[in-house]
């Protein structure tokens, strides 16, 4: 545990393995993911083990009208956090998403409000978001459908992916489907705001990043 100055080891004899994930949930309580040992959660005294124990990908954090929403994945689908237990979601069983790794949500995309899932071993999986949850369905867009779900591979703005893709090496497709347009912010410390060198650095980032030239560029909070 880092206190602000220094790192403190934190025992749990208990656990062997590596540590996949770790997320807070909405109570401030700390969970992990324990690579054999399963969900682990710590409430500022000590850990503990929670629930069962499998094999867990990763969690997911969603934003929720009603709060944050604590999601994890593992071999059979997905499960919620709801009053401190975990819950298995309905879909686990009307479906066949196969190993979860992360659920989304998003309001407009490919037609209205929807929940998405990625599996490890099955591709994208879709449902809409009603009261009652509809089945898991595979998404059916060429060039995603046979996809495999990985963290090495990300969205990413087009003028990033040209600045960085090929002094690494990385190779970049074009999206099949629209996108809304990002937007990329900058923040500082209101005690660096009148900085010269810091509003240097600013107004070079923003003059580096910005789409030329129509964009509108905001430096020193102006």
């Amino acid at each position: 545990r880092f206190d602000g100055y220094r790192w403190t080891p934190q025992p749990l004899p208990e656990a062997s393995s590596l540590v996949r994930d770790m997320a807070n949930d909405a109570d401030g309580n700390l969970w992990a993911i324990f690579e054999r040992e399963g969900l682990a959660r710590y409430d500022g005294r000590q850990w503990q083990f929670v629930g069962e124990r499998r094999f867990y990908q990763r969690f997911s954090i969603i934003e929720g009208d009603a709060g944050r929403e604590l999601w994890v994945g593992h071999d059979d689908g997905l499960a919620r956090l709801v009053d401190g237990e975990w819950r298995n979601d309905a879909g686990n069983e009307n479906s066949a998403p196969g190993r979860a790794i992360a659920i989304q949500r998003t309001r407009h995309l490919l037609g209205g409000p929807r929940e998405w899932m990625a599996s490890a071993n099955l591709g994208i999986w879709y449902r809409e978001l009603t009261p009652a949850r509809s089945d898991w369905q595979r998404l059916d867009i060429d060039g995603i459908r046979e996809m495999p779900t990985t963290d090495l591979m990300a969205t990413v703005p087009e003028r990033l992916a040209e600045r960085v893709g090929a002094p690494l090496g990385l190779l970049t497709r074009p999206l099949p489907v629209r996108l809304p347009s990002p937007e990329i912010h900058q923040l500082w410390h209101a005690t660096r705001h009148r900085d010269s060198s810091h509003q240097w650095l600013r107004a070079f980032i923003a003059r580096l990043f910005a789409d030329a030239p129509a964009a509108r560029v905001r430096v020193n909070g102006r």
